[in-house]
C-alpha cells in the first residue's frame, strides 16, 4: 500500500499525509520527514536527479519464486498482475526468492568462491533463471514497467528481488549490505538491497533471518543481523537521511501484532520448557532466546530498539493500534498463526 510518512516543506507550506492503503499488510516501518513527490522537469535528461520519488510500496515474501510458478503458475502470475495493476506500486520487494548467484565452474554452497550476486544463473541441475525469464520477467507485461534488482546466495535459499518504477528517479547509488559498504559487497544471503536517492532518502528492501527454535547458531545468527540493522538506522538517523524500510523483517513486536497472541506465547512457553530441561542455553544465548520463531522476548526488545534508535515509525501499527485481531480466514496471514 503507499506508504504514510509526512511529507514536509510543501508549496503551500503545508504538511502533506498520504495515506497507507489498509488491504495491503506489507511490512515496512519508515522514518518522519520530508521525501516530497516532485514533479518531473522536462529540460535536460538527468533522470538521477529529477523525477518522482517512490511514494507506494508492496513487499511479498515468495517462499521460492521457481516454487510459485512450478506449483501456482498461471493462477499465481494472475494474482500479482491484478494487484498490481490495482494498487500501482512504485517499489515492489520479493523476499525468499531463492534464486542462485551466478558462480565459477564447479562452485559449491559456502565455498567461499567469489560470486556475482546481482546475477541469477542456471546450474546443471536447475533451470530456475531461465524459467523465471520466460515465464515471469519477460513475460509478464507489467514487468515491463520496473527495473529489477538481484541479490542472491550460493544456492537455492533467501535473496531478495527489488523492482523500482522506471518512470520514477533513479537511485543515485545501491547498497547490498547493511554496513553501507560501497563496490559492489552483497550479503552473503543476498538479504538486502537499499537504494539511495539524491535527496536523502533510502529505500530498503530486507529479508531478515529466521530467529528458529531451539538452534543455538540461529540464535547467534538472528542476535548479529539485528545489532547490524540497528547499526545501519542509527548510522541513516545521524546522517539526518529519510528512510523507508519494507520487506520480511521476520519479527512480531507485539502480541497486537499476531492473531492469535495466547497461542503464541504458550508456544513459546513450550519451547522454553524444553529448552530449560536439556539445559540448551549457553554464555552465547538465554531463555528469553526460545519460543515462536519472531515472537521470542530478545527478538522483540531488538526490534524495539531499532525502531527507538532510528526514529522509526510502524506504519502498519500507526493505523491499526487495535492489533490485527482474530481473523484467520483472511488469506493474508501465515500458516504460523495456526494450530493445524
Amino acid at each position: 500500500g503507499e506508504c504514510g510518512f509526512d511529507q514536509s516543506e510543501s508549496e503551500g507550506g503545508d504538511i502533506v499525509k498520504v495515506e497507507v492503503d489498509r488491504k495491503i499488510r506489507a511490512t515496512f516501518t519508515m522514518s518522519g520527514g520530508a521525501a516530497k513527490r516532485q514533479k518531473v522537469d522536462d529540460g535536460g535528461d538527468k533522470e538521477c536527479e529529477r523525477g518522482p520519488l517512490p511514494l507506494s510500496f508492496l513487499s511479498l515474501n515468495l517462499n521460492g519464486i521457481c516454487t510459485r510458478l512450478e506449483k501456482q503458475g498461471g493462477h499465481w502470475l494472475k494474482g500479482i498482475a491484478n494487484l498490481v495493476e490495482e494498487k500501482d506500486p512504485d517499489v515492489i520487494a520479493f523476499q525468499e526468492v531463492k534464486l542462485t548467484a551466478k558462480a565459477p565452474a564447479g562452485a559449491a554452497r559456502n565455498d567461499g568462491q567469489p560470486r556475482q550476486r546481482d546475477t541469477p544463473y542456471d546450474n546443471d541441475k536447475q533451470n530456475d533463471w531461465q524459467m523465471v525469464c520466460a515465464r515471469f520477467l519477460d513475460k509478464e507485461q507489467w514487468c515491463q514497467l520496473y527495473t529489477p534488482y538481484f541479490s542472491c546466495a550460493d544456492w537455492r535459499y533467501a535473496g531478495t528481488l527489488t523492482l523500482f518504477k522506471k518512470t520514477l528517479r533513479k537511485p543515485e547509488k545501491f547498497f547490498f549490505n547493511l554496513d553501507l559498504e560501497e563496490g559492489g559487497r552483497h550479503d552473503s544471503n543476498g538479504r538486502v538491497c537499499i537504494a539511495q536517492y539524491s535527496t536523502g532518502l533510502r529505500v530498503a528492501n530486507f529479508y531478515a533471518p529466521n530467529n528458529g527454535y531451539n538452534e543455538e547458531k540461529n540464535f547467534i545468527s538472528r542476535r548479529a543481523w539485528d545489532a547490524s540493522l540497528l547499526g545501519f538506522v542509527k548510522r541513516t538517523q545521524r546522517e539526518q537521511r529519510q528512510l523507508v524500510i519494507i520487506g520480511d523483517l521476520n519479527v512480531a513486536h507485539q502480541r497486537s501484532d499476531v492473531s492469535h497472541p495466547h497461542w503464541f506465547l504458550a508456544q513459546g512457553e513450550k519451547v522454553r520448557a524444553f529448552g530449560k530441561a536439556a539445559k540448551m542455553p549457553t554464555h552465547h544465548v538465554t531463555t528469553s532466546d526460545y519460543g515462536q520463531a519472531g515472537f521470542t522476548p530478545n527478538e522483540q526488545l531488538r526490534f524495539g530498539k531499532v525502531l527507538e534508535d532510528g526514529g522509526l515509525i510502524d506504519s502498519f501499527r500507526e493505523l491499526h493500534p487495535e492489533g490485527v485481531g482474530p481473523d484467520i480466514d483472511d488469506a493474508n496471514w501465515s500458516w504460523r498463526g495456526s494450530e493445524h
